[in-house]
């Protein structure tokens, strides 16, 4: 049996009406998200990688903020921390994209070469291993690789 919906207009329907169809099952309520504002994301992204600030290597320690501030302000990594309306999990950031960039960052030298594991525990604040863990060797797009090496570069030659 197929089931189809059907959208009543709010001001055509008495309260009487909307109980009789809630007690006969009829009543479906589609909840409408918030979308969360982007500096609000971005903010949640820098508690987030609060967590591995002492993982910088020694080129870095001083300007890791300043790093992770350039790549938040940057419009073309928006998509790695927006988070996918149909997420389960995390809804106040994409952690999975995060995860990306934190790896690829990982491999330009940037955070000590520590496990994923290890990396995963410090970013969660917890002991268990999760299931973002994985993103983390996923890397980016060649694109998006090389402005992240631009950028890390560009802070190299900063830190002299």
């Amino acid at each position: 049996m197929r089931v189809t919906y059907t959208q009543v207009p709010t001001t055509d329907i008495t309260a009487e009406e909307l109980l009789a169809l809630w007690q006969q099952g009829k009543l479906f309520v589609q909840r409408q998200e918030e979308e969360l504002p982007l500096e609000n994301i971005k903010n949640n992204v820098r508690a987030y990688v609060r967590g591995i600030r002492g993982l910088a290597t020694e080129p870095f320690r001083p300007k890791i903020d300043a790093l992770w501030n350039d790549i938040l302000e940057d419009e073309l990594y928006d998509s790695f921390f927006i988070p996918d309306p149909r997420a389960r999990k995390c809804r106040t950031m994409n952690k999975n994209g995060v995860m990306r960039i934190v790896g690829v960052l990982r491999s330009l030298k940037v955070y000590a070469d520590v496990s994923d594991s290890q990396l995963c525990a410090l970013l969660e604040q917890r002991e268990r291993d999760c299931s973002y863990r994985a993103y983390l060797g996923r890397g980016v797009e060649d694109a998006i690789r090389k402005e992240l090496k631009k950028l890390v570069l560009f802070f190299l030659s900063d830190a002299d």
